[in-house]
């Protein structure tokens, strides 16, 4: 069935355009085989000249740009294709008739293939703009006598099909012109739109001198002065108006305003009076027509103004391609072209004045459909440094940027700590909290959505009643309906609900992950202030072996004599110090661990952590693998941290929220509908009687609530303001976590150096001391003195790496640990909502 649609289909299309070329006995116009070249020539013609007013709108903000002008220049790229167009398009017709339409057509074709090749080589904006104005001349030329050589190219009966083929030529070139342009910019510079015409222009040329007919024109009189009137009235009330939107002296724009009604009004005299007019005015004598041309005329300019303002909006604020601004463009001549038949074919049908209502209506409702009231979102600003203070020449690497795609936790290399975060990850309670209050968020936002749409119910009940209207009755009623009801939101206050919802969502998910990098860094920094732990348990336990090999000697030499019963004392009194001080380390480590334990979720009965093995290099290897962290710039942590992230979406809710508040003070419009039956008994149902219906339209509007609503509007923007300023000081504390941090491992990393040579050097006075004392040229409270200065350097430059690795994890968070503000987009919220986080309770 399908395939012989298409066979159909292919076949009227087929003999339609076979007709074209087909010749019968008597037909006036070109010979069918000329006849194929000849539209070639029309539809090449006409295909550049309006391809070419279409295609470079797109290209204007690029334009502006490349020759460093503003966007109120720049229009004038289009403008004066246009203003010539229309100052000369009625002139032009009548040129054609008097001097013949072939000559005038190819003279327009060649005009406007030298002005583009000006285009394409123009080097300033005043000669381009010039070349423009010759491009709409020619192409006014070629353009405003095309349906004419249509009379002389086909017969009078393919008259009518050989302008449907030039309409759909003009409404396909206007709907292909922007993404053609965008296509060429996404490879190609701009004056590669003004040279392609320049081969098709000279195609067109060829062609045309041998196939077009000749036609020598009715010769007379043109009437020069009409046109100059015409051209002048058009050309200085469009300058008049240009004037007066760059605030241009008022006099200068009334002297242009007034010679353009000068102008218009004895152009309209002219024609009145004239024997040959260029503009017969009784064709205006006909209301309809006149508001016909009126209607036209609007649409014509408002369509005009919106392709040359859209460029800039999709270009200059929304940042969109020149291809995606293209794409966007297209539906709309598009959609103009599919609906120009239909609506044709409805004008047949129906009473003008009632299609003029329903469209006016339909534009009202979408135009009411596109607002929403209140203020639309914009990101509060605030100076942002170019640098942070503390990032200098110090740093010892640039490393790879901390990104999404990585657990940052791996860059310290340590394989128990991955498997603590990724318990972490999927045990923790405050993580599970933060990610039931993201799914209570989304929840909230698809509770607002459903705003949008119809309520729908049924009922059916069951009744025995008694009435006394026409005597006393006793019987039973059955009733069954449904019933729907909907309140189009045409003030936006839904929209702007589910714009808060979806901001809240995103608010949400940004402390979902706020809350997960806490934990995580919190845990990498108890793991690693715990292996801190251990290296000092470690020393410790070095240090209490060499202190006890040191009493052994005391107690040696005080049993021969060489020492005193006091040195013995000494060093059993540092032996039991410093045992002590290990046993204290062993309690931190318990407390440590027990945290480590909450974290990843299990009670602290049910985990434990093995120390360290001994090993005197540890500390150096740990060291080593101290990763130097990426700061970025003060502007990225905007788009990092989480926290901020949250905070700005915090703004963007309570600014949502000020609309809602305003789109109370508007009527509520209530669309409702039901139906069903209702009888005496089931039987009755189908009855016509039994039938009910309605169909019903309220509208609502509170006249008097006390000052509620404006204490509600109040409320939110006051709301709105407390959100600008803690995003603000949220920033700010962004800023200070970073700066200190940096400090931190700025100052650190010089006092790691200067503490390893002092741990050396009180390690060699060690040594010494021992080797005096054991040659008796020493006391044993100088062995001591040294022992504990070598102790405690040691013990520092422990604590030191503790600090720093500490310090590295807290930049990592404060820099958002690789989580950035593209994960909050429509996209991963969708996702997110398809593929919620798995949480497992604590085994």
């Amino acid at each position: 069935m399908c395939c012989a649609k298409t066979a159909v289909f292919h076949n009227q299309v087929y003999g339609s355009m076979s007709r074209l070329f087909g010749d019968l006995e008597g037909d006036d116009g070109l010979p069918g085989s000329v006849r194929r070249v000849a539209i070639i020539v029309m539809i090449l013609g006409t295909g550049m000249t309006v391809l070419d007013g279409s295609i470079v709108n797109v290209a204007l903000p690029m334009i502006a740009r490349s020759l460093d002008v503003g966007p109120a220049a720049a229009v004038w790229i289009a403008n004066a294709y246009i203003l010539a167009g229309a100052m000369t398009m009625v002139a032009f017709a009548s040129i054609g008739e008097v001097f013949g339409f072939r000559r005038l057509y190819m003279c327009g074709i060649l005009v406007f293939t030298l002005a583009s090749l000006g285009c394409a080589l123009s080097p300033s904006l005043a000669v381009l703009n010039g070349m423009r104005f010759l491009q709409g001349l020619g192409g006014a030329a070629a353009m405003s006598i095309g349906p004419a050589l249509y009379r002389y190219i086909f017969p009078t009966r393919l008259l009518g099909t050989a302008l449907g083929v030039n309409a759909l030529v003009v409404a396909s070139s206007t709907a292909a012109g922007p993404a053609i342009g965008g296509l060429m910019l996404s490879v190609l510079s701009w004056p590669w739109l003004f040279a392609i015409n320049v081969p098709i222009g000279i195609v067109t040329l060829l062609l045309a001198r041998r196939v077009l007919p000749r036609n020598p024109g009715r010769g007379g009189e043109f009437d020069a002065t009409g046109a100059l009137l015409s051209a002048l009235s058009l050309g200085t009330f469009v300058m008049a108006v240009d004037g007066l939107s760059r605030h241009d002296s008022l006099s200068k724009e009334l002297t242009l305003g007034g010679i353009a009604l000068t102008s218009a009004t004895l152009f309209i005299i002219r024609q009145k009076t004239y024997s040959a007019p260029l503009l017969p005015l009784d064709i205006f004598a006909s209301q309809r027509f006149s508001m016909a041309v009126a209607t036209s005329l609007c649409s014509f300019v408002g369509q005009g103004i919106a392709f040359i303002a859209l460029p800039f909006l999709f270009q200059g604020a929304y940042g969109f391609s020149p291809l995606l601004s293209a794409a966007l463009f297209t539906p709309w001549p598009l959609a103009i072209a599919l609906t120009a038949p239909i609506a044709g074919r409805l004008a047949d049908r129906y009473s003008a004045a009632l299609l003029s209502t329903c469209f006016v209506v339909a534009a009202i409702a979408l135009v009411l459909a596109g607002c929403a009231v209140g203020p639309d979102y914009v990101c509060p600003s605030m100076e942002v440094p170019a640098n942070y203070k503390g990032s200098g020449p110090w740093k010892q690497a640039e490393p790879k940027q901390i990104d999404s795609n990585h657990n940052w936790w791996e860059i310290y290399g340590d394989q128990t700590l991955s498997a603590l975060m990724q318990q972490a990850n999927q045990a923790n309670q405050s993580i599970a909290q933060a990610e039931a209050q993201y799914r209570q968020a989304r929840a909230a936002a698809d509770a607002a959505r459903s705003g949008f749409w119809p309520t729908a119910g049924v009922n059916t009940g069951v009744g025995r009643s008694l009435s006394n209207s026409n005597g006393i009755r006793l019987g039973n009623n059955y009733s069954v309906g449904i019933q729907g009801s909907w309140e189009p939101d045409v003030w936006g206050g839904v929209r702007r609900a589910v714009e808060a919802g979806d901001a809240g969502t995103q608010a949400s998910l940004a402390s979902l992950a706020a809350a997960r990098l806490s934990i995580q860094a919190t845990l990498a920094q108890d793991y690693l202030q715990l292996r801190i732990t251990d290296l000092l348990i470690d020393l410790y336990a070095r240090t209490t072996t060499a202190y006890a090999r040191s009493l052994k000697l005391t107690q040696s030499q005080y049993a021969v004599g060489v020492a005193l019963r006091s040195d013995v004392a000494l060093a059993e009194s540092q032996l039991k110090t410093a045992e002590a001080q290990a046993i204290d380390l062993q309690a931190q480590r318990s407390q440590l661990e027990h945290a480590i334990a909450i974290l990843i979720g299990k009670a602290p009965s049910q985990f434990s952590l093995t120390a360290l093995p001994a090993d005197s290099q540890l500390l150096a290897k740990m060291q080593a693998s101290l990763p130097p962290i990426p700061s970025g710039l003060p502007s990225d942590l905007l788009e990092r941290q989480p926290d901020i992230a949250n905070a700005e979406r915090s703004v963007a809710v309570a600014n949502a929220n000020i609309g809602v508040g305003k789109a109370a003070y508007f009527p509520a419009l209530t669309l409702s509908a039901s139906g069903g039956f209702n009888g005496g008994s089931l039987a009755q149902w189908f009855d016509t009687p039994s039938r009910v219906w309605s169909l019903g339209a309220a509208l609502a509007e509170t006249i008097f609530d006390g000052g509620l609503r404006r204490a509600h509007t109040a409320q939110a923007v006051a709301a709105y303001d407390a959100a600008v300023a803690q995003y603000k000081q949220t920033v700010l504390g962004g800023f200070q976590e970073v700066e200190d941090n940096l400090a931190t491992l700025n100052v650190l990393d010089r006092e790691t150096v200067a503490q390893d040579q002092a741990v050396k050097a009180s390690q060699l006075a060690e040594q010494l001391a021992l080797s005096q004392y054991r040659a008796g040229t020493a006391t044993y409270l100088t062995v001591v003195t040294a022992q504990t200065l070598s102790l405690g350097n040691e013990r520092t430059l422990v604590q030191l790496l503790g600090r720093r690795l500490i310090a590295s994890v807290a930049l990592i968070k404060a820099v958002g640990g690789g989580w950035d503000a593209s994960q909050l987009n429509p996209a991963a919220v969708a996702q997110a909502k398809k593929t919620p986080l798995q949480i497992n309770s604590a085994s």
